[in-house]
């Protein structure tokens, strides 16, 4: 996940020529923006949409040259494999609750779930019921 700023840090494109660059790549379905849930104020963070695409830039892409040396080991990925199968695990859970709510077998029906962040807190998982003013917090592990 990466705020606007650090994007446009990354790259080193001005403020506002970036947003070209993300709506086509948003459009494509490479990139998915993502606002905290339940949140009214505009706090958004982008994301690589696809799985393969985020193991490729996240660990393949970087480690290139090792990879295709054959110097490769588990050590140098390890922390980075990490992090994407944490965020897929989180994007897996998330689907089963919405497979439990549409089957009624969760303490709340809700109408709105994703991930809810602030300044250094996150939660993995906010689903919210805004009519019965419920809800359900989840910690993905």
């Amino acid at each position: 996940m990466n705020s606007l700023e650090s994007i446009i840090f990354l790259v080193r494109v001005e403020g506002r020529k970036i947003y070209p660059y993300l709506e086509n790549l948003m459009r494509l379905g490479f990139v998915e923006r993502e606002l905290p849930v339940g949140r009214k104020e505009k706090r958004d963070l982008y994301k690589i949409a696809d799985a393969m695409l985020l193991t490729w830039f996240s660990i393949v892409y970087p480690n290139r040259g090792a990879i295709e040396a054959g110097i490769i080991s588990w050590e140098d990925v390890e922390d980075d494999l990490q992090r994407v199968f944490s965020l897929r695990f989180e994007e897996v859970a998330k689907e089963f609750l919405i497979e439990l709510n549409k089957a009624k077998e969760l303490p709340l029906r809700f109408t709105r779930i994703g991930r809810w962040w602030h300044r250094e807190e996150e939660i993995d998982i906010v689903a919210l019921n805004e009519r019965e003013r419920k809800v359900l917090f989840v910690e993905v592990k």
